[in-house]
């Protein structure tokens, strides 16, 4: 993922089959075979790699008007890593100028210290003047998870695993209930967690930008702090965490490089929270919880799809609890990351017809592990209808 040139010999192998033309939800909605993951490909290889076309401004909307959610690399029977190819374009027609740089020092310092005490509650409002946070984003708390968390999280009782935990952003700044549910479903069962000092922003919202250099930065700052954990896995409630540290970081680096080979060395011990809860198995009994859910897949999840689908059978466990499930649990529902609020008419298509799925379950709460998917549908539905799985799970355990 270090530049177009790299991934040539992929793009000569696409067969123009159309199978991302089936699966991309963008496509789905304008119907411009420009916006299929084939069109941009030829676009980015005559504009951008070849020079035979010009790059213009409708060249920019293409790269741009993508989700990035990857369903067109998961489906391609030639297994072109084309979200990757799409990030490679978006590095290469990065804005410059002073505006430019202003935004990109904001992101990288939201990134870098998003577990200090009162980074989202001073850069935030300037992020979402800038456009770089969406202007309904939930308001920062007034002190991270992490602020007030010791280095180790010990249970009450007998040791059965130790995890680091990689903490999101979101669950850190935004979304504590999150955090809170993490941490008690966590020690109920017999983990201590070990929450590694130094760690910054996972980097997957850089590199959707095209800030390759920014998510290398943040990987090498994440790979210190965890290679030196002694632990059983690294968990993280956040499926694009998830993503990035298992499946993107190594990619970041030349293959023989260090940092490759220590992304590749981190890569199998990292797990999606409850998926690890439920190979350990739960050693606490959950009390009764009448409630209907449903659930919400994220895009980024399709590589570890099972991780998923793990941790939401950790829910068949709560006496009461009725799991309602949609015709497609993986379709894509629009966010994006901050798609949303760049492309709102189209993500609000995107969107409609996941929310049409959702009413047709007839499910009271919607559960999904992906904090920007959990926002976009709550701006829908509501901010107490959407929900992490392990906050069903740690209500059980009142």
């Amino acid at each position: 993922m270090l530049g177009l040139e790299q991934y040539r010999e992929a793009l000569e192998r696409c067969s123009q089959c159309g199978y991302c033309q089936a699966s991309c939800p963008v496509f789905s909605q304008e119907l411009l075979e420009s916006y299929t993951a084939r069109g941009r490909t030829l676009l980015i290889k005559a504009a951008l790699m070849d020079g035979i076309l010009p790059v213009g401004k409708r060249t920019k909307e293409i790269v741009a008007n993508c989700l990035l959610c990857g369903t067109c690399a998961h489906t391609c029977p030639g297994g072109l890593p084309l979200d990757e190819i799409f990030m490679a374009a978006r590095n290469q027609l990065r804005p410059g100028g002073p505006a430019a740089s202003l935004k990109r020092g904001l992101h990288r310092k939201l990134m870098e210290q998003r577990g200090h005490p009162g980074a989202m509650g001073k850069l935030g409002p300037l992020a979402k003047t800038l456009g770089l946070a969406p202007a309904d984003l939930p308001q920062p708390a007034a002190r991270p998870f992490l602020a007030d968390q010791p280095e180790v999280l010990r249970p009450s009782g007998a040791v059965r695993a130790r995890v680091a935990w990689f903490v999101g952003c979101a669950a850190n700044s935004l979304h504590l209930d999150t955090a809170q549910a993490v941490r008690k479903v966590l020690l109920a069962n017999g983990v201590e967690v070990v929450l590694p000092q130094g760690l910054a922003c996972c980097g997957l919202p850089a590199l959707a930008q095209g800030e390759v250099e920014m998510a290398q930065d943040l990987a090498r700052r994440n790979l210190a702090a965890l290679a030196a954990q002694e632990v059983d896995a690294v968990v993280t409630e956040c499926t694009s965490c998830v993503l990035m540290l298992r499946d993107k970081m190594g990619r970041l680096f030349e293959p023989e490089s260090p940092e490759a080979q220590a992304a590749q060395a981190l890569a199998p011990k990292v797990m999606e929270a409850g998926a690890f809860l439920h190979q350990l198995g739960l050693s606490q009994t959950p009390q009764e919880c009448g409630v209907s859910y449903t659930l919400h897949q994220p895009c980024h999840a399709a590589g570890f799809a099972a991780q998923v689908r793990q941790g939401l059978s950790l829910l068949e466990q709560v006496p009461g609890a009725d799991y309602r499930p949609m015709a497609d649990p993986a379709a894509c529902c629009g966010a994006g990351g901050d798609f949303f609020l760049k492309n709102p008419a189209l993500s609000q298509g995107v969107r409609r017809s996941k929310l049409e799925q959702i009413e047709q379950s007839r499910a009271e709460v919607v559960v999904t592990p992906c904090p920007a998917c959990r926002h976009y549908l709550s701006l829908a539905l509501g901010p107490d209808k959407v929900k992490h799985p392990l906050a069903l799970l740690a209500g059980a355990y009142e």
